[in-house]
């Protein structure tokens, strides 16, 4: 019986030093509608068993200033596919400050619709803070598109194969910022780190559910949002390789066997 107890409590230590290590904070800011389609992505990031995401919903109320921001890693926005004027001036202003302190920034469709009627100071920020090219005329595809990825190496696309969306829809921004990078054809997955990290994704993960986005909570389209967001936050898939990460795991077992000469 002690040894059982022994092996259940080092056990207990591999998953709890593992997922201490590894938490990636992430704020899913929902667009001016409600925010209801939030829950979907939040649901997605959660329930991965590769990263340790902890995603909570924002309400753009609540963000006053960056100060607001602060304690997330990443921060992902995109549009419900309702609204053209989707985001605050004072959230996209939080955005642009948070990104340029470092953090990550994620924008997926229907985010170029979210934001296509905005002007002044808020359009200012929303282009800012997304690397794929948004301004002029708004461009998607629909039934059975695919995403073809190119042949740069990168930690976003890193083992995912091409794969096809049978739902509306997938939004094609006109081009890349400058000093950004398209990883997939027609600009569906952009990135860029000279600035923070940000990254572009086309599917619409952000969209409500009448655009028959579930097909991208599963495979290959779950597989790109997760490696996105986690490389957004700068963040590493779940492990317990890193020296502080080793330090804690024989500190926990040091405290497992003193505990069994108690016994």
């Amino acid at each position: 019986m002690k040894v059982f107890k022994t092996l259940a409590m080092m056990v207990a230590c591999v998953f709890s030093i593992s997922s201490f290590a590894n938490v990636i904070n992430v704020a899913v800011i929902g667009d001016n509608t409600g925010g209801a389609q939030t829950n979907e992505v939040i649901a997605q990031l959660n329930d991965s068993s590769v990263f340790n995401f902890n995603a909570v919903s924002l309400d753009q109320s609540a963000i006053t200033d960056v100060t607001s921001l602060n304690s997330f890693d990443t921060i992902i926005l995109g549009g419900s596919g309702t609204s053209r004027t989707a985001y605050s001036t004072s959230a996209l202003n939080a955005a642009f400050d948070f990104m340029s302190n470092g953090g990550g920034v994620v924008t997926a469709g229907w985010w170029h619709f979210a934001i296509q009627s905005l002007s002044g100071a808020a359009d200012t920020f929303a282009q800012a803070i997304s690397p794929a090219l948004t301004t002029g005329s708004y461009n998607f595809s629909s039934g059975s598109s695919s995403i073809l990825f190119n042949n740069t190496v990168h930690p976003i696309t890193l083992g995912i194969s091409d794969f096809s969306f049978s739902g509306c829809c997938l939004e094609e921004p006109n081009g890349v910022d400058v000093g950004a990078t398209a990883l997939a054809q027609n600009n569906q997955v952009v990135y860029q780190d000279t600035v923070g990290r940000s990254v572009y994704l086309g599917p619409v993960y952000m969209s409500n559910g009448s655009y028959s986005n579930d097909q991208l909570r599963s495979g290959n389209g779950d597989q790109l949002f997760e490696q996105a967001v986690a490389w957004s936050a700068n963040g590493t898939s779940v492990s317990v390789s890193s020296p502080a990460t080793i330090a804690l795991f024989l500190s926990c077992i040091l405290l497992v066997l003193m505990r069994r000469k108690k016994m």
